[in-house]
């Protein structure tokens, strides 16, 4: 089970009846993502873009499309202007065709 994301990490705890209580604790819904690291987006867009798209990849993985399409939106003026950003947009694009 999901009990943490942010934009470099992901912990998953196994669900089993050890972990039950520790998991009704801390269980993370994918809904509830919403990470404390991103980047000041006014000093660095691209690197705040990056890791919008590095979230929009686990939203759509954990069935959260909409969400990650949010976030993908928010990327995609960086894209315009900075290379890896625009390589990255490409690249989500390439593993989640049904994304645009």
């Amino acid at each position: 089970m999901l009990v943490y994301a942010d934009t470099v990490f992901m912990v998953l705890v196994r669900n089993s009846p050890q972990n039950a209580t520790y998991i009704a604790a801390h269980r993370l819904n994918p809904e509830q993502i919403s990470p404390q690291d991103y980047v000041d987006g006014k000093s660095d867009p691209d690197l705040l873009a990056l890791q919008q798209i590095r979230i929009a990849s686990l939203l759509w993985d954990l069935g959260q499309a909409e969400m990650g399409r949010e976030l993908i939106r928010k990327a995609e003026p960086a894209g315009e202007h900075y290379g890896p950003v625009r390589d990255a947009l490409e690249e989500f694009r390439r593993n989640y065709p049904l994304a645009s």
